[in-house]
């Protein structure tokens, strides 16, 4: 998972403080690797964005999953999609 996220905004705060709490914590632990690249003020690591096929100016957090041999990356925006997918994941 790379997660686009930047350290003043409320929802990427909240979607962190949820990957703090015990089930979806345990879950990260053992079945994702998460690169977590801040965008500043929607200033910084843009090209690294728009190589993954990620509009940041839709809304952060953003994130783009790569699940081995299941074609191609997912990207999710806000964090109730970025939460629900990973539930979906779970099941």
């Amino acid at each position: 998972m790379v997660e686009f996220e930047a350290d003043w905004c409320s929802d990427c705060q909240a979607l962190s403080r949820s990957f703090e709490q015990r089930g979806i914590r345990d879950y990260l632990a053992t079945h994702v690797e998460a690169l977590h690249v801040d965008v500043g003020q929607f200033n910084r690591n843009l090209d690294i964005a728009r190589s993954l096929g990620v509009d940041i100016n839709q809304g952060i957090p953003a994130a783009v999953f790569f699940l081995p041999e299941q074609g191609p990356p997912s990207r999710k925006i806000g964090s109730a999609q970025i939460l629900a997918y990973l539930h979906q994941l779970e099941d």
